[in-house]
Protein backbone atom coordinates (compact mmCIF):
# COMPACT_ATOMS: atom_id res chain seq x y z
CA UNK A 1 0.00 0.00 0.00
CA UNK A 2 1.23 3.69 -0.93
CA UNK A 3 1.38 5.96 2.47
CA UNK A 4 1.14 9.54 2.82
CA UNK A 5 2.01 10.60 6.34
CA UNK A 6 1.12 14.11 7.73
CA UNK A 7 2.42 15.45 10.77
CA UNK A 8 3.15 18.58 12.84
CA UNK A 9 6.59 16.84 14.18
CA UNK A 10 8.93 15.06 12.61
CA UNK A 11 12.73 14.65 13.51
CA UNK A 12 14.94 17.70 11.93
CA UNK A 13 18.14 15.58 12.20
CA UNK A 14 20.30 12.78 13.38
CA UNK A 15 19.87 12.38 16.78
CA UNK A 16 16.81 14.55 17.48
CA UNK A 17 14.50 13.76 20.20
CA UNK A 18 11.07 15.26 18.50
CA UNK A 19 8.46 13.15 18.15
CA UNK A 20 10.97 10.06 16.93
CA UNK A 21 7.64 7.39 17.56
CA UNK A 22 6.23 8.80 14.21
CA UNK A 23 9.50 7.93 12.42
CA UNK A 24 9.05 4.41 14.44
CA UNK A 25 5.75 3.93 13.40
CA UNK A 26 6.38 5.12 9.47
CA UNK A 27 9.26 2.71 9.37
CA UNK A 28 7.73 -0.22 10.32
CA UNK A 29 5.19 0.37 8.10
CA UNK A 30 7.56 0.20 5.36
CA UNK A 31 9.45 -2.57 6.56
CA UNK A 32 5.96 -4.53 6.15
CA UNK A 33 6.56 -3.48 2.48
CA UNK A 34 4.38 -0.26 2.34
CA UNK A 35 5.42 2.49 0.60
CA UNK A 36 5.65 6.11 2.67
CA UNK A 37 5.93 9.36 1.96
CA UNK A 38 6.46 11.91 4.94
CA UNK A 39 5.04 15.47 5.13
CA UNK A 40 5.85 17.79 7.63
CA UNK A 41 6.68 21.31 8.17
CA UNK A 42 9.50 23.58 7.67
CA UNK A 43 11.68 24.04 11.18
CA UNK A 44 14.77 26.09 11.48
CA UNK A 45 16.95 23.46 12.73
CA UNK A 46 15.99 21.19 9.83
CA UNK A 47 19.16 19.60 8.32
CA UNK A 48 18.72 18.44 4.76
CA UNK A 49 21.15 15.00 5.42
CA UNK A 50 18.73 13.47 7.96
CA UNK A 51 19.03 9.99 9.01
CA UNK A 52 16.28 8.20 7.60
CA UNK A 53 15.03 5.88 4.77
CA UNK A 54 11.88 7.58 4.59
CA UNK A 55 11.43 10.71 1.88
CA UNK A 56 10.46 13.85 3.86
CA UNK A 57 9.09 16.58 2.43
CA UNK A 58 9.06 20.06 4.47
CA UNK A 59 6.25 22.79 3.87
CA UNK A 60 7.30 26.43 4.72
CA UNK A 61 4.27 28.25 5.88
CA UNK A 62 6.53 31.50 7.20
CA UNK A 63 9.57 33.03 5.34
CA UNK A 64 10.86 33.86 8.65
CA UNK A 65 12.61 31.40 10.37
CA UNK A 66 11.54 32.32 13.81
CA UNK A 67 7.78 32.44 12.81
CA UNK A 68 7.86 28.48 12.00
CA UNK A 69 6.28 27.77 15.20
CA UNK A 70 3.33 25.10 14.11
CA UNK A 71 5.35 22.32 14.93
CA UNK A 72 7.56 20.48 16.89
CA UNK A 73 5.92 21.13 20.24
CA UNK A 74 6.65 24.95 19.77
CA UNK A 75 3.07 26.19 19.50
CA UNK A 76 2.08 25.89 22.79
CA UNK A 77 3.21 27.97 26.02
CA UNK A 78 4.97 26.30 27.93
CA UNK A 79 2.34 22.85 27.36
CA UNK A 80 -0.29 24.88 28.32
CA UNK A 81 -1.71 27.79 26.03
CA UNK A 82 -1.50 28.39 22.34
CA UNK A 83 1.26 31.28 21.50
CA UNK A 84 -0.75 34.56 19.89
CA UNK A 85 1.21 33.97 17.05
CA UNK A 86 0.23 30.61 16.48
CA UNK A 87 -3.28 32.01 15.34
CA UNK A 88 -2.29 34.12 12.85
CA UNK A 89 -0.02 31.09 11.08
CA UNK A 90 -2.86 28.68 11.45
CA UNK A 91 -4.68 29.22 7.80
CA UNK A 92 -1.07 29.64 6.29
CA UNK A 93 -0.25 26.35 7.42
CA UNK A 94 -3.01 24.72 6.64
CA UNK A 95 -2.99 26.07 3.02
CA UNK A 96 0.75 25.19 2.45
CA UNK A 97 0.20 22.06 4.21
CA UNK A 98 -2.60 20.69 1.94
CA UNK A 99 -0.90 21.58 -1.31
CA UNK A 100 2.28 19.49 -0.05
CA UNK A 101 -0.20 16.69 0.87
CA UNK A 102 -1.41 16.70 -2.65
CA UNK A 103 1.59 16.89 -4.08
CA UNK A 104 2.73 14.07 -2.21
CA UNK A 105 -0.43 11.65 -2.38
CA UNK A 106 0.26 12.40 -6.58
CA UNK A 107 3.28 12.16 -6.13
CA UNK A 108 3.45 8.42 -4.10
CA UNK A 109 0.46 7.42 -5.70
CA UNK A 110 -1.19 6.58 -2.32
CA UNK A 111 -4.03 4.96 -1.46
CA UNK A 112 -4.45 6.12 2.11
CA UNK A 113 -3.58 9.05 4.62
CA UNK A 114 -2.11 8.66 7.85
CA UNK A 115 -2.37 11.83 9.96
CA UNK A 116 -0.79 11.88 13.25
CA UNK A 117 -2.31 14.71 15.88
CA UNK A 118 -6.27 15.66 15.06
CA UNK A 119 -5.35 19.13 14.81
CA UNK A 120 -3.84 20.82 12.43
CA UNK A 121 -3.04 17.87 10.70
CA UNK A 122 -6.29 15.85 10.46
CA UNK A 123 -7.83 18.62 8.69
CA UNK A 124 -5.33 18.51 6.15
CA UNK A 125 -5.62 14.94 5.92
CA UNK A 126 -9.59 15.38 5.75
CA UNK A 127 -9.42 17.69 2.81
CA UNK A 128 -6.62 15.66 0.91
CA UNK A 129 -8.51 12.81 1.40
CA UNK A 130 -11.79 14.56 -0.29
CA UNK A 131 -9.84 15.68 -3.20
CA UNK A 132 -8.53 12.57 -3.75
CA UNK A 133 -10.95 10.62 -2.61
CA UNK A 134 -8.78 8.08 -0.60
CA UNK A 135 -9.42 7.58 2.83
CA UNK A 136 -7.45 8.76 6.04
CA UNK A 137 -7.05 7.83 9.52
CA UNK A 138 -5.94 9.86 12.11
CA UNK A 139 -3.70 8.88 15.40
CA UNK A 140 -4.54 10.92 18.49
CA UNK A 141 -1.59 12.19 20.87
CA UNK A 142 -2.77 13.73 23.66
CA UNK A 143 -1.82 17.84 22.84
CA UNK A 144 -4.27 17.87 20.04
CA UNK A 145 -7.41 16.62 22.48
CA UNK A 146 -6.30 19.21 25.01
CA UNK A 147 -6.57 21.97 22.50
CA UNK A 148 -9.82 21.00 20.67
CA UNK A 149 -11.70 20.91 24.69
CA UNK A 150 -9.91 24.82 25.01
CA UNK A 151 -11.65 26.17 21.94
CA UNK A 152 -14.77 25.91 20.44
CA UNK A 153 -13.95 26.16 17.31
CA UNK A 154 -11.20 23.90 17.51
CA UNK A 155 -13.24 21.28 19.10
CA UNK A 156 -16.03 21.66 16.08
CA UNK A 157 -13.33 20.88 13.87
CA UNK A 158 -11.99 18.51 15.58
CA UNK A 159 -15.35 16.21 15.70
CA UNK A 160 -15.51 16.77 12.10
CA UNK A 161 -12.05 15.24 11.27
CA UNK A 162 -12.88 12.02 13.76
CA UNK A 163 -16.36 12.02 12.39
CA UNK A 164 -15.53 11.61 8.52
CA UNK A 165 -11.84 9.53 9.43
CA UNK A 166 -12.25 5.80 8.41
CA UNK A 167 -10.48 4.56 11.78
CA UNK A 168 -8.69 6.86 14.59
CA UNK A 169 -6.01 5.04 16.99
CA UNK A 170 -5.35 6.42 20.82
CA UNK A 171 -2.99 5.67 22.96
CA UNK A 172 -5.02 6.11 26.21
CA UNK A 173 -8.27 5.63 27.38
CA UNK A 174 -8.59 9.15 27.61
CA UNK A 175 -7.86 9.93 24.49
CA UNK A 176 -10.47 6.57 23.08
CA UNK A 177 -13.13 8.00 25.10
CA UNK A 178 -12.70 11.52 23.79
CA UNK A 179 -12.74 10.17 20.32
CA UNK A 180 -15.69 7.30 20.97
CA UNK A 181 -17.90 10.74 22.10
CA UNK A 182 -16.74 13.05 19.55
CA UNK A 183 -17.50 11.25 15.84
CA UNK A 184 -15.49 8.17 15.95
CA UNK A 185 -17.37 5.89 17.83
CA UNK A 186 -17.07 2.30 16.72
CA UNK A 187 -13.94 3.82 14.55
CA UNK A 188 -11.33 4.00 17.53
CA UNK A 189 -8.43 1.84 18.18
CA UNK A 190 -6.93 1.42 21.43
CA UNK A 191 -3.22 0.68 20.67
CA UNK A 192 -0.41 1.39 23.21
CA UNK A 193 2.69 2.47 21.71
CA UNK A 194 6.27 0.61 21.69
CA UNK A 195 10.00 0.92 22.05
CA UNK A 196 12.85 -0.77 19.68
CA UNK A 197 14.66 -3.37 21.66
CA UNK A 198 17.46 -3.32 18.95
CA UNK A 199 18.08 -0.16 20.29
CA UNK A 200 17.04 -0.02 23.76
CA UNK A 201 19.48 -2.90 25.11
CA UNK A 202 20.37 -3.49 28.69
CA UNK A 203 23.83 -2.77 29.61
CA UNK A 204 25.21 -4.52 32.37
CA UNK A 205 28.10 -2.64 33.51
CA UNK A 206 26.78 1.11 33.93
CA UNK A 207 30.01 2.83 35.58
CA UNK A 208 31.64 3.81 31.88
CA UNK A 209 28.19 5.02 30.83
CA UNK A 210 28.25 6.79 34.21
CA UNK A 211 32.05 8.13 34.30
CA UNK A 212 31.35 9.30 30.27
CA UNK A 213 27.92 11.49 31.49
CA UNK A 214 29.95 12.89 34.41
CA UNK A 215 27.93 11.37 37.22
CA UNK A 216 28.98 9.15 40.02
CA UNK A 217 30.04 6.26 39.40
CA UNK A 218 29.06 4.33 43.14
CA UNK A 219 25.83 4.51 44.67
CA UNK A 220 21.87 4.45 43.20
CA UNK A 221 20.57 6.33 40.50
CA UNK A 222 16.68 7.11 39.99
CA UNK A 223 16.65 9.05 36.67
CA UNK A 224 13.83 10.39 34.51
CA UNK A 225 13.51 12.66 31.09
CA UNK A 226 11.55 14.90 29.65
CA UNK A 227 10.26 18.10 29.02
CA UNK A 228 10.88 20.63 31.68
CA UNK A 229 7.16 21.51 31.65
CA UNK A 230 4.37 21.12 34.57
CA UNK A 231 2.72 18.28 33.23
CA UNK A 232 6.17 16.08 33.89
CA UNK A 233 5.51 16.54 37.87
CA UNK A 234 9.44 16.68 37.99
CA UNK A 235 8.70 18.55 41.35
CA UNK A 236 6.50 16.00 42.71
CA UNK A 237 9.00 13.76 41.90
CA UNK A 238 12.29 16.11 43.39
CA UNK A 239 9.93 16.60 46.57
CA UNK A 240 9.57 12.48 47.07
CA UNK A 241 13.52 11.89 46.42
CA UNK A 242 14.43 14.67 49.04
CA UNK A 243 11.63 13.03 51.85
CA UNK A 244 12.24 9.22 50.76
CA UNK A 245 14.89 7.24 52.69
CA UNK A 246 17.80 7.86 50.96
CA UNK A 247 21.10 8.26 51.47
CA UNK A 248 24.73 10.43 50.46
CA UNK A 249 25.17 7.99 47.61
CA UNK A 250 21.45 8.33 46.11
CA UNK A 251 21.45 10.83 43.26
CA UNK A 252 18.61 11.79 41.22
CA UNK A 253 19.23 12.78 37.57
CA UNK A 254 16.90 14.67 35.98
CA UNK A 255 17.51 14.47 32.04
CA UNK A 256 15.49 17.61 29.92
CA UNK A 257 15.35 21.31 29.49
CA UNK A 258 12.02 23.28 29.25
CA UNK A 259 10.36 26.35 31.09
CA UNK A 260 10.62 25.32 34.23
CA UNK A 261 14.54 24.57 34.30
CA UNK A 262 14.72 26.69 37.19
CA UNK A 263 11.96 26.33 39.15
CA UNK A 264 12.69 22.91 39.67
CA UNK A 265 17.00 23.59 40.58
CA UNK A 266 15.38 26.33 43.31
CA UNK A 267 13.16 23.54 44.50
CA UNK A 268 15.57 21.10 44.93
CA UNK A 269 17.87 24.03 46.68
CA UNK A 270 15.15 24.66 48.59
CA UNK A 271 14.53 21.24 50.44
CA UNK A 272 18.74 21.04 50.94
CA UNK A 273 19.16 18.14 48.06
CA UNK A 274 20.95 20.16 45.48
CA UNK A 275 23.88 18.37 45.70
CA UNK A 276 22.38 15.17 45.01
CA UNK A 277 19.98 16.38 42.24
CA UNK A 278 21.65 16.14 38.50
CA UNK A 279 20.02 18.57 35.76
CA UNK A 280 22.38 17.21 32.31
CA UNK A 281 20.36 18.83 30.17
CA UNK A 282 19.16 18.41 27.05
CA UNK A 283 19.39 14.53 25.69
CA UNK A 284 19.69 13.86 21.80
CA UNK A 285 17.57 11.36 21.23
CA UNK A 286 20.34 9.22 20.04
CA UNK A 287 21.93 9.30 23.36
CA UNK A 288 18.40 8.57 25.37
CA UNK A 289 19.55 4.91 25.34
CA UNK A 290 22.68 5.02 27.20
CA UNK A 291 20.96 7.95 29.66
CA UNK A 292 18.34 5.65 30.28
CA UNK A 293 21.01 2.67 31.40
CA UNK A 294 22.80 5.16 33.54
CA UNK A 295 20.18 4.70 36.01
CA UNK A 296 19.15 1.77 38.79
CA UNK A 297 15.61 3.10 38.89
CA UNK A 298 13.51 4.90 36.45
CA UNK A 299 10.55 7.78 37.46
CA UNK A 300 8.08 8.53 35.29
CA UNK A 301 5.99 10.95 37.28
CA UNK A 302 3.38 12.52 34.92
CA UNK A 303 0.56 14.46 36.02
CA UNK A 304 -2.62 16.63 35.10
CA UNK A 305 -1.30 19.60 35.39
CA UNK A 306 -3.31 23.07 36.53
CA UNK A 307 -4.89 23.68 32.78
CA UNK A 308 -5.85 19.86 32.15
CA UNK A 309 -3.15 18.65 29.95
CA UNK A 310 -1.50 15.83 30.34
CA UNK A 311 0.73 12.64 28.51
CA UNK A 312 -1.05 10.05 26.60
CA UNK A 313 1.64 7.29 26.65
CA UNK A 314 5.03 9.13 26.74
CA UNK A 315 7.32 6.79 24.66
CA UNK A 316 10.03 7.73 27.13
CA UNK A 317 8.46 5.06 29.54
CA UNK A 318 8.78 2.33 27.06
CA UNK A 319 12.11 2.70 26.04
CA UNK A 320 13.30 2.48 29.98
CA UNK A 321 11.25 -0.85 30.34
CA UNK A 322 13.02 -1.63 27.41
CA UNK A 323 16.56 -1.17 28.92
CA UNK A 324 15.30 -3.45 31.49
CA UNK A 325 14.93 -0.67 34.43
CA UNK A 326 12.69 -1.04 37.30
CA UNK A 327 9.92 1.38 36.78
CA UNK A 328 7.80 3.59 38.56
CA UNK A 329 4.95 5.36 37.19
CA UNK A 330 2.20 7.49 37.63
CA UNK A 331 -1.44 5.84 36.28
CA UNK A 332 -2.17 8.76 34.25
CA UNK A 333 -3.18 8.18 30.46
CA UNK A 334 -2.26 5.06 28.85
CA UNK A 335 0.52 3.98 31.33
CA UNK A 336 -1.81 1.35 32.98
CA UNK A 337 -1.83 -0.10 29.90
CA UNK A 338 1.40 -1.24 29.68
CA UNK A 339 2.69 -1.32 33.31
CA UNK A 340 1.16 -3.77 35.26
CA UNK A 341 1.71 -3.07 39.10
CA UNK A 342 4.07 -5.36 40.73
CA UNK A 343 4.32 -7.54 37.81
CA UNK A 344 6.96 -5.50 35.89
CA UNK A 345 6.94 -2.00 37.19
CA UNK A 346 5.21 0.20 40.26
CA UNK A 347 1.94 2.16 39.65
CA UNK A 348 1.58 5.15 41.76
CA UNK A 349 -1.68 7.81 42.08
CA UNK A 350 -0.21 10.97 39.77
CA UNK A 351 0.59 13.50 42.15
CA UNK A 352 1.00 11.63 45.37
CA UNK A 353 4.38 12.65 46.80
CA UNK A 354 3.50 10.21 49.57
CA UNK A 355 2.75 6.99 47.02
CA UNK A 356 6.29 8.08 45.22
CA UNK A 357 8.25 8.12 48.71
CA UNK A 358 6.94 4.56 49.70
CA UNK A 359 7.59 2.95 45.80
CA UNK A 360 11.19 4.14 45.81
CA UNK A 361 11.83 3.24 49.70
CA UNK A 362 10.37 -0.21 48.03
CA UNK A 363 12.93 -0.61 45.42
CA UNK A 364 15.96 1.38 47.30
CA UNK A 365 15.22 -1.50 50.06
CA UNK A 366 14.45 -4.64 47.56
CA UNK A 367 17.69 -4.27 45.11
CA UNK A 368 16.19 -8.30 44.02
CA UNK A 369 12.79 -6.65 43.24
CA UNK A 370 14.58 -4.00 40.92
CA UNK A 371 15.95 -6.83 39.34
CA UNK A 372 13.18 -8.41 38.80
CA UNK A 373 10.57 -6.08 37.51
CA UNK A 374 13.75 -4.66 35.28
CA UNK A 375 13.70 -8.22 33.45
CA UNK A 376 10.04 -8.47 33.35
CA UNK A 377 9.41 -4.80 32.01
CA UNK A 378 12.44 -5.64 28.98
CA UNK A 379 9.78 -9.29 28.18
CA UNK A 380 7.24 -6.69 28.18
CA UNK A 381 8.66 -4.40 25.48
CA UNK A 382 9.99 -7.95 23.04
CA UNK A 383 7.37 -9.83 23.38
CA UNK A 384 4.27 -7.38 22.83
CA UNK A 385 5.23 -3.17 23.07
CA UNK A 386 7.09 -2.86 20.39
CA UNK A 387 7.29 -1.07 17.27
CA UNK A 388 7.03 -3.80 15.00
CA UNK A 389 3.75 -5.23 16.78
CA UNK A 390 2.44 -1.77 16.64
CA UNK A 391 2.90 -0.97 13.05
CA UNK A 392 1.09 -4.82 12.28
CA UNK A 393 -1.83 -3.36 13.75
CA UNK A 394 -1.99 -0.02 11.77
CA UNK A 395 -1.67 -1.75 8.77
CA UNK A 396 -4.41 -4.03 9.63
CA UNK A 397 -6.07 -0.96 10.29
CA UNK A 398 -4.88 0.94 6.96
CA UNK A 399 -6.02 -2.46 4.91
Amino acid sequence: MNISVICSSYPRYAGDSMAPFVRSISEGLMNLGNRLEIVAPYDNAVELDQDTRLPVHRFRYSFVDQWNIMGHAKALEGDNTLKAGAYFLIIPYLITGTFELLRSTKRNRSEAIHAHWSIPNGLIGLIVSKIRRIPYIVSLHGSDIFVSKKNYLFGAINKMVLKNAKAITACSQELYGYSQANGGSGRTHLIAWGADPNIYIPVSDKRILREQAGVPKDGLIISALGRLVPKKGFNVLIEAFAKADTTKNTYLLIGGSGPQDTTLRRLAENLGVTDRVIFPGPIAWRDTPNFLNIGDIFVLPSIRDPHGNMDGLPTVLLEAMSCGQACIASDIGGVHLVVKHTKNGLLVRESSVEDLIVALNKLIKDRKLCSELGRAARRSIMDTFNWDNVSVKIREILN
